[in-house]
């Protein structure tokens, strides 16, 4: 008797989360991918594993996989893309900061453009965070050529770079200078966090 709906898979779900520095990424997608096919059925009991033959040969009922992941550069970005070249599987994505503060993280146009196109893979991305939560600052010197900003993010340390358009090692003198001394942009309240 033909049926009028496509029946819903029975879905697998792996957690995703890695190094952002990746040697060879290529060889560590088909890495993930035999460990998948290799070791997944492995995690189940012998009553799961026979329910699942029993799937399969039936035909009806597509075992399906599904990616859960923050998507940072390397080894999330890596296994979300071994995971997606299965058939019907797919992604979904938690991430840690609000959209705008963790494409802050990614330091080059390629990175983000990656970061897109599989955004663009998932249902619906989750931010845990919807606000900003970092905040950028400049600090006005001594020296109309030198510029230092302060970025930090509630909770953590805080990181200086200095710009300056005097002889050579002065930025950076005035970079580590900043940074010991602890100063911050940061109202007095938020300091020491």
């Amino acid at each position: 008797m033909p049926t009028d709906f496509e029946p819903i898979p029975y879905r697998i779900r792996i957690g995703v989360t890695g190094h952002r520095k990746v040697a060879d990424p290529d060889a560590m997608e088909a890495l993930v991918r035999a460990a998948i096919d290799s070791e997944i059925a492995k995690l189940f009991d012998a009553k799961s594993q026979a329910e699942m033959d029993r799937v399969r040969r039936k035909g009806v009922t597509a075992i399906s996989y599904s990616a859960l992941s923050p998507l940072a550069e390397g080894a999330d970005r890596v296994a979300a893309r071994a995971i997606l070249a299965y058939p019907g599987a797919r992604l979904d994505v938690v991430l840690p900061l609000s959209m705008d503060d963790y494409l802050e993280d990614f330091e080059t146009e390629e990175s983000k453009l990656e970061f897109h196109e599989l955004i663009g893979e998932s249902r619906r991305p989750v931010e845990l965070r919807h606000r900003r939560i970092r905040t950028t600052a400049t600090i006005r010197t001594a020296r109309p050529s030198c510029a230092k900003t302060a970025t930090r993010a509630p909770g953590s340390m805080l990181s200086i770079t200095a710009t300056c358009s005097l002889p050579c090692g002065m930025g950076s003198r005035l970079a580590g200078a900043g940074a010991r001394r602890r100063s911050s942009p940061m109202p007095a309240s938020r300091e020491g966090r």
